[in-house]
């Protein structure tokens, strides 16, 4: 599904169950209408506290958002799609500042491949998998401990799985589900085992095991710039871009 050949009632579609995907980790707020969606975990994190606008009246459903966002109280990030692109001043008059635009990237049902060394993560797992994602994120360990926890792993909609060389967690991801939509969450490869193609491995790895046990998904991802040449290697395609946009004080202190 290139970029410019999907009909805006497709692309409606997917950015809904992208944001149905996020109930896996949003324990503090989740929100969806037709206009957007509303994804808050309550964490210290921007990326784990976000808000989509994509229809309706873009002013009015941005600055709802914007009141929702000074509720929670924590960093934030908002996105607008589509329609909601018109919203931008309203963030702008608010003292938002757009940070970049991101590709939003689409897989049909596929990818997916038998690799060694990957396996669905447990419980036991966990303390390597919150080290591995603190040292790749550069976050201290309860913001990694908040992400990588027993209670998600015991959700029908979520799974986390891991690459393992020599029995030693090199990479790890978090894939949560809704319907017949898959996205990946807290993709994590150990500094020191980077630049070895570990996190494509992990992506086919954990598709296969996914799908042995769930079925066949469509696959969708947020992904940075940087990640578009592994995602496209992948399969995936490049549907649209959402502009992303934050608060300075909170971007700076995340970085």
């Amino acid at each position: 599904m290139p970029i410019g050949r999907s009909s805006e009632r497709e692309m409606e579609a997917l950015r809904q169950s992208f944001g149905q995907t996020t109930r896996s980790w949003a324990d503090h707020t989740f929100e969806s209408t037709d206009s957007g969606w509303v994804a808050f975990s309550g964490l210290d994190r921007p990326d784990y506290n976000l808000a989509l606008v994509h229809g309706g009246d873009a002013a009015e459903q941005v600055g709802r958002v914007i009141d929702s966002v000074t509720a929670l109280r924590r960093p934030a990030l908002v996105m607008l799609a589509g329609a909601g692109l018109s919203g931008a001043q309203t963030l702008a008059d608010a003292g938002w500042v757009s940070l970049q635009a991101m590709p939003f990237m689409h897989r049909s049902a596929g990818g997916s491949q038998p690799v060694d060394g990957v396996r669905e993560i447990t419980e036991a797992d966990l303390p390597a998998c919150q080290e591995v994602a603190s040292l790749a994120f550069g976050v201290g360990p309860e913001l990694a401990a908040a992400v990588y926890t027993a209670e998600t792993l015991r959700r029908p909609d979520a799974m986390a799985f891991g690459l393992f060389v020599d029995d030693e967690l090199v990479s790890c991801l978090l894939s949560c589900r809704a319907g017949d939509t898959v996205t990946g969450w807290a993709l994590a490869t150990h500094p020191d085992h980077r630049r070895a193609g570990h996190a494509a491995r992990l992506i086919a790895g954990g598709k296969h095991v996914e799908t042995g046990l769930h079925g066949p998904s469509q696959d969708l991802c947020l992904a940075s710039p940087a990640g578009v040449p592994l995602y496209a290697s992948l399969g995936f395609h490049t549907t649209e871009y959402w502009q992303v946009w934050s608060r300075p004080r909170w971007v700076l202190g995340a970085a």
